[in-house]
This record gives C-alpha cells, structure tokens and sequence, in this order.
C-alpha cells in the first residue's frame, strides 16, 4: 500500500503466469503528515489521518476498478514491511497498515476488499508498538519536540500555531529525530470506533477478523 513501488512488474508477472490482475498504488501521508498524534490531535479525533487515507483510496477503488476491467469483489490488499524506530524516517508501513485495514472501525471491513496479504510484518510478532496510543508518553513527547522545533511552544493553541505556519516551516518542524512515536495510534475518544489499535492478537481473537478475510 506504498505508492512508491511501481506495480508493472506485478502486473507482468500475472500475465506471464496466465492470472492477470490489475494493480493500484495508493497515495497517503506519511511520517508525521499522516500519524502525528498526542493528546491535542487525540482531544479533536484527529489521529492516523495517513490511514483514513488509505480508506478513502480503497473506496474508490471499490466503485470504479469495474471501470478499468477489474472485478470489485476480489479485491485483495497487499502491503510490505512495516517497521522503523523512527515515524519521522518513516516512508513504508505497508504491512502494518493492511492489518490496520482488518483492524478498523472494530474489523468492519465494509467489503472494500476480500483477501489481505501482509509481507515481512504481521502484527501479532508483537515487535510492533500498535498499543501505544495517541495519549502516551512517547507520542506526547514526539508532539512536543515537533511543536518546540516549529517555534509555537510559548503559545497557548499549539495545534493552531502549527496550522497558521507555511508548508516549509512545517516540514522543517517535522524532521525531529529521536523522538518516538508508533504508526497507528489509539483513539481515546470513545464515540469514535475508527482506528483504534491494540494488541493485534488480541482484536483477532475477540473479533475473528482472520475467519472473515
């Protein structure tokens, strides 16, 4: 689910194996543009905004891949790797975000795709950070860093300094290292079932996610 992966040789694979099948790519933010998180973003329900993308995108390759001669009922997602120290030198979490997919709004899938294959990351390795949440420690502590770094840490609305900057300003704000954060946080806002994570193991034992995809 990385846009930075050319999908031809997919495709000529497919062929050559006489199994044709199209492939997407998806567009989505990353690193902080995607998954910056804390308790500000956490009290306005605004976290893992790079997977409400990937959703989005998954729509619409719901409603109209039947126009580029796909079937949209055997829609499989793929996604490879998923794991880095650092969000800010994140570009690929293509594994973890599928199962992100599986995961959300409580393993609703809403038949945007019927297969998922994760390459060289399933969740449930428990090497993935997927319970930090938006209000912890290490996702403060790396809102923090980018607020201090974007000069908005003497006002009192730092969500809205961070806004009123310019592009330039906020990219150079979003290169904090040592600053840990986890891909997919966990929503605290309790009416918001979106994509609330936490141990993978356990959202496929209480919700038996792996007997429906």
């Amino acid at each position: 689910m990385s846009s930075a992966y050319n999908l031809s040789w997919f495709v000529k694979a497919s062929q050559i194996e006489e199994k044709p099948i199209i492939a997407v790519s998806l567009n989505y933010r990353v690193g902080y543009w995607g998954f910056l998180s804390g308790n500000a973003l956490s009290a306005e329900g605004n976290t893992n905004l790079g997977l409400y993308d990937q959703r989005l995108a998954l729509h619409w390759v719901k409603e109209n891949i039947g126009a580029f001669g796909g079937d949209p009922d055997k829609i499989t997602i793929f996604g490879q790797s998923a794991y880095l120290p650092l969000i800010t030198t994140l570009t690929h979490r293509g594994a973890i975000s599928v199962a992100a997919q599986m995961f959300a709004f409580g393993g609703r899938d809403d038949h945007l795709f019927r297969a998922a294959i994760m390459e060289s990351g399933p969740p449930t390795t428990g090497q993935y950070p997927l319970y930090q949440t938006a209000t912890s420690e290490a996702s403060n502590a790396a809102y923090e860093a980018v607020v201090v770094k974007a000069g908005c840490a003497t006002v009192a609305d730092t969500l809205s300094c961070l806004r009123s900057l310019n592009y330039s300003t906020v990219y150079e704000a979003f290169q904090v290292h040592n600053a840990p954060n986890s891909q997919c946080s966990k929503s605290t806002i309790k009416s918001q079932k979106h994509f609330d994570c936490k141990q993978a193991n356990e959202c496929v034992a209480a919700e038996n996610i792996g007997k429906r995809v």
